[in-house]
């Protein structure tokens, strides 16, 4: 696992719009990437985009390496004109995200702090023992391979959910970036019973959360533009669980109602 680096600072990613809506349409984006001297990084490997130099810093990207390190014109415009070449890699990214979903005060703190999250230059080394851990919490920030509810599978599409693909049943698309603004609103807490997974069992299940679709996608049928606060609610496993077992799925109000209820009898 390799960490790549950009600073708006240095270089205007013109496209980064287009790449991102590209990104949304097909489920993925390749793009050529600088990875400073490095040239161990091999095809297959994970790499994380670090956003520096400007705020807001931190992780905004992840994917896999398609080809290894290569030499082309350098990304300096002026050292391009004077014959300066860098390496670069090609990436197949997976996420891309305007904000970063993990901050770099985040990466700042145990047991990341080990590493240096800010080099000089693209294509240093994540070391296993962290890098396991922080795909863990990218996962669960971003909604993307974190575990999901009763009706939940994995995908992300800007604001749009519920495109019907095929996995081994038909399933309606769920969306990251959704789930990040979500719980950005409402935090990590069950919005029914009130639990924090940080409180109960420590740093490690930090920011751990379900996410409740108030209106069942499988109803819906057709992609819709989903609105993080209205349409969705934060529950734990037991309350998402809950919740799917009436026919339609109790309200989160509801159950929070019943909660209360039984908690004071």
């Amino acid at each position: 696992m390799h960490l790549l680096t950009w600073n708006p600072r240095r270089w205007t990613w013109k496209s980064f719009s287009e790449d991102l809506a590209a990104l949304h349409r097909d489920g993925t984006v390749t793009l050529r990437w600088s990875c400073g001297s490095t040239r161990r990084i091999q095809p297959g490997e994970r790499v994380y985009l670090m956003r520096l130099g400007a705020d807001p810093k931190g992780l905004i990207g992840s994917g896999y390496v398609k080809k290894g390190p290569t030499e082309r014109p350098h990304w300096n415009a002026a050292r391009a004109n004077s014959g300066d070449k860098a390496l670069f890699v090609e990436v197949e990214f997976d996420q891309l995200h305007e904000l970063p979903v993990i901050a770099l005060g985040d990466l700042e703190r145990p047991p990341f702090s080990e590493m240096k999250w800010t080099p000089q230059a693209s294509g240093i080394r994540i070391p296993p023992v962290i890098g396991d851990v922080m795909e863990r919490l990218w996962a669960q920030r971003s909604g993307i391979g974190a575990v999901r509810g009763p009706d939940e599978v994995a995908g992300e599409d800007e604001l749009v959910e519920g495109a019907a693909r095929r996995t081994m049943v038909n399933a309606y698309e769920r969306n990251g970036e959704a789930r990040r603004r979500c719980l950005a609103h409402y935090g990590t807490r069950c919005f029914a019973c009130g639990i924090s997974f940080e409180e109960t069992y420590g740093e490690f299940a930090r920011d751990y959360m379900h996410v409740h679709h108030v209106v069942a996608l499988s109803s819906v049928k057709k992609s819709y533009v989903i609105n993080p606060i209205a349409d969705l609610r934060p529950l734990c496993p037991n309350c998402h669980a809950a919740v799917h077992l009436t026919d339609p799925p109790m309200s989160p109000e509801d159950l929070r109602a019943v909660f209360h209820s039984r908690a004071g009898a």
